[in-house]
């Protein structure tokens, strides 16, 4: 195919993929219009400390294991907190999208989970040859594309793991856009 084609075909692709994650968004943000408070959110004191609370740290711990983790943990885990980057609530949009929110010192966020995984995944990658070619075949053997029967090659979670942070990564981006798309929409009706 010529780049253009290419081009085209990615174009499509992504459309198709960004109508999805709005769709999705748009379905969450209508559900949760009859749960939205009238009232403001608290303010916090200096004194206040933050918790990321007992459900999102289960999840960051998941996450943050996810390189020696299944494949379906890393799914289940991934696909939560996508869930949770859908709703319409400020505190949960800044605390898991924004990777420039000030917080303490001991405070994780999605975002400095997301760097420890990267940073760790690039000290395993450089003790492992041919790291690239191996993620290739994970995600052709995931996709059901592997020319290669899926039963002959030998399952490794690190492979799996880098395809579904990868994906993740997107995804996550595409919430954001999308989300970041309706907000001005929003404020231009205003």
């Amino acid at each position: 195919r010529t780049r253009y084609g290419c081009w085209c075909a990615c174009s499509l692709l992504t459309c198709a993929w960004l109508w999805t994650v709005m769709l999705q968004v748009t379905q969450c943000f209508a559900a949760c219009q009859k749960w939205q408070s009238s009232e403001p959110l608290l303010p916090l004191s200096a004194d206040d400390e933050f918790s990321e609370g007992p459900f999102l740290h289960l999840l960051f711990n998941k996450l943050q294991r996810s390189l020696d983790q299944p494949y379906e943990i890393n799914l289940t885990v991934t696909g939560l907190l996508t869930r949770l980057a859908y709703f319409p609530h400020r505190g949960l949009h800044a605390y898991l999208l924004d990777p420039f929110i000030p917080l303490g010192d001991n405070v994780r966020s999605l975002h400095s989970v997301l760097r420890q995984i990267s940073a760790e995944l690039a000290l395993r990658a450089q003790r492992t040859a041919s790291f690239q070619a191996n993620v290739v075949n994970a995600r052709r053997r995931l996709c059901g594309t592997s020319a290669v029967d899926a039963a002959g090659v030998q399952k490794d979670n690190l492979y799996e793991a880098v395809v579904v942070l990868e994906e993740f990564c997107k995804e996550l981006a595409a919430v954001t856009f999308v989300k970041s798309a309706m907000y001005l929409q929003q404020c231009s009706f205003l």
